[in-house]
């Protein structure tokens, strides 16, 4: 974590043109100054953002190494647990960040996601809600409305079914945590579950 500051690392030479013309107005690399030719910010990190960063940096291949044997620890752990489904990773993956750690509540619980977060949270398990769909969030609408003329939400159903009634997320430092923890989230949840399907 640096902020809002970031980094991205690449070794594919048109997406890091791509993300620096990204973060410089439009610009591209070789070009005149003002040379725009796609749309872009002028974002930037400040010296002490990146500072923080390059101190953090030299944590991240244990810190990724650990989020990735958790989350799959975790994965297997909820894997066994009636009205839970965990989301597959596409094979092509060969290291996630595991930012988000997010799994699903099958139609079984009918119990609402507020209530069942609720629960969850009261066991000591830092679980949320998530992101609403961006097709529902105001700033969307409204965008849209700019260039449409009409006030509407575009109808998102698979979207706006996991936001709203299906997906749970933990967030990455709970990965951090040791393995004992995924143990004792999995219980957790498993807990809540079981008294809704009882």
């Amino acid at each position: 974590n640096a902020g809002e500051g970031g980094i991205i690392l690449t070794n594919n030479k048109a997406l890091a043109d791509q993300a620096w013309s990204l973060t410089n107005v439009g610009r591209i690399r070789e070009g005149a100054w003002y040379q725009h030719e796609h749309i872009g910010w002028n974002l930037r990190m400040t010296e002490f953002q990146a500072a923080v960063l390059l101190g953090q940096m030299t944590r991240l291949d244990e810190q990724m190494a650990k989020r990735e044997r958790n989350g799959k620890l975790l994965t297997e752990l909820l894997d066994e647990i009636e009205g839970i489904r965990t989301i597959r990773r596409d094979p092509r993956i060969t290291r996630h960040a595991n930012h988000l750690y997010m799994f699903k509540l099958e139609p079984a619980i009918t119990m609402d996601k507020s209530q069942i977060i609720r629960h969850i949270n009261s066991e000591g398990i830092p679980v949320g809600y998530g992101y609403i769909s961006l097709n529902r969030n105001e700033a969307v609408i409204r965008e849209i409305e700019k260039w449409t003329g009409e006030h509407r939400i575009q109808p998102c159903p698979v979207s706006e079914r996991a936001s709203e009634k299906e997906v749970l997320w933990l967030h990455q430092n709970v990965l951090l945590a040791e393995e004992q923890d995924m143990y004792d989230i999995a219980k957790a949840i498993k807990k809540v579950t079981n008294s809704i399907l009882a």
